[in-house]
């Protein structure tokens, strides 16, 4: 082995570190971005279940899926007409059958401490 030879190797292993240490950099700045994506908007439900109206907490609105999992409404009075909207109103604790799509906020605190908050982007009733 000549001169030569000897300092191209700890370069080389040098260079093969710092591209280890780059791709470990990338990986977790991408799992980052990922985190904050779902912390931020949330993942999207689209479920079939049952829907009513609470007056716990001065009033909100549960959606309650098929299999049983609860959620907290937001935006309901953005994506009913006014006709479906003061049906579930005026009848508190009626459960209607509805179709939910939006999206959940997982890591979201609300003052309702009922279910998982949902930014709800449509509700289809079935009356």
């Amino acid at each position: 082995m000549n001169q030569e030879d000897i300092n191209i190797k700890p370069k080389r292993r040098g260079l093969i570190r710092t591209k280890k240490v780059l791709f470990i950099l990338i990986c977790l700045i991408i799992l980052i971005l990922i985190f904050a994506f779902i912390t931020f908007v949330g993942t999207p439900i689209w479920a079939s279940g049952k829907v009513q109206y609470l007056t716990l907490e001065g009033g909100m609105f549960e959606f309650e899926d098929n299999d049983g999992n609860i959620y907290d409404l937001y935006g309901v009075e953005d994506v009913l007409s006014q006709d479906e909207y003061q049906l579930l109103i005026e009848h508190p604790d009626t459960q209607y059958n509805a179709k939910l799509s939006g999206w959940v906020k997982h890591f979201t605190a609300t003052y309702h401490m009922h279910g998982t908050p949902v930014d709800v982007t449509s509700l289809d009733l079935d009356i």
